[in-house]
């Protein structure tokens, strides 16, 4: 069996005066320790508009197991980003999530839980 999961992402801001721009600087995830393809992401730097969500997604990570997916999946999500208004990304942020992935009995992600590390 292969799974196929978009499971890494997360979301950047809520912004309630202006838009916001925001740059990734590094992410790693992973899912019980498999981690995501190491390439670049074609686009790193995104202007989120006022009272809007920003979201990110990492590469897809693979799982290559004939055994069926089952039970909870543990994993982390690492990310360091500069965000600023206009050009101008002069503030920090890291964030870090524990996430823990469970799935149904037709091996499909029943729930994602993302705890702050």
């Amino acid at each position: 069996m292969e799974l196929v999961s978009d499971l890494s992402w997360m979301p950047v801001c809520l912004c309630d005066d202006g838009p916001i721009e925001y740059s990734i600087q590094t992410i790693r995830t992973n899912l019980s320790g498999i981690y995501p393809q190491d390439k670049p992401h074609e686009k790193k730097t995104f202007i989120i508009p006022a009272n809007a969500f920003g979201w990110f997604y990492d590469h897809m990570i693979e799982f290559h197991n004939s055994k069926p997916l089952k039970g909870v999946i543990e994993g982390s999500l690492d990310v360091q980003l500069k965000y600023g208004r206009s050009h101008n990304l002069n503030e920090e942020m890291e964030i870090k999530k524990k996430i823990f992935v469970s799935f149904n009995s037709q091996e499909d992600i029943d729930v994602i839980e993302a705890y702050d590390m």
